[in-house]
């Protein structure tokens, strides 16, 4: 028999309306992203955010799925992917998530890019290649990867596509919206 979790309702509301902030401004086009005024309104916006993950983190640790229900969950997850520039707030983040994953608390792919994310900041390579970038020449890959032969196998282990696959869906979005 299934035991019934109660969500911490109110948390989950919280979490999807932060992340809804955090896309919104990302994903508007009407920002000029050269412009310091766009960016100081992002490092604004991103403190703000990070400074209410710290708290709720402080509170309970990490908001895993049976606290914050799926899409809470995951809506705290996109927002510890934007806590740099804070690596220690993201070194944090990745240990609580580490611990949640392994509890069936959160997704193993979900690790998969806060490990890119810290290993970024503090080594400038990825290990599962999950940021990928437009190239000089136009192309998009991810920079600088670790060991990039076993990359599929890395990622398979914790339910990722294989890279070439991301990248050629990357490609497509971008053909539709350039």
């Amino acid at each position: 028999m299934a035991s019934l979790v109660r969500v911490n309702e109110s948390l989950r509301q919280e979490f999807l309306a932060l992340a809804e902030q955090d896309q919104s401004f990302l994903g508007s086009p009407e920002h000029d992203w050269n412009s310091d005024q766009v960016q100081r309104q992002l490092l604004d916006l991103m403190s703000r955010l990070r400074g209410r993950l710290v708290e709720i983190l402080d509170t309970y640790g990490w908001p895993g799925k049976s606290l914050v229900g799926e899409d809470g969950a995951e809506a705290a997850w996109t927002l510890a992917l934007h806590t740099m520039p804070d690596p220690d707030v993201l070194r944090r983040c990745l240990t609580l998530l580490r611990d949640a994953a392994a509890a069936g608390e959160a997704e193993p792919w979900q690790v998969a890019f806060l490990v890119d994310r810290v290993s970024l900041v503090e080594r400038n390579v990825q290990v599962y290649g999950t940021t990928i970038c437009r190239q000089e020449d136009g192309s998009f890959g991810p920079p600088l990867l670790e060991d990039p032969d076993h990359v599929d196998a890395r990622r398979r282990a914790v339910g990722l596509p294989p890279l070439e696959q991301d990248i050629r869906k990357l490609e497509a979005f971008y053909r539709r919206v350039d």
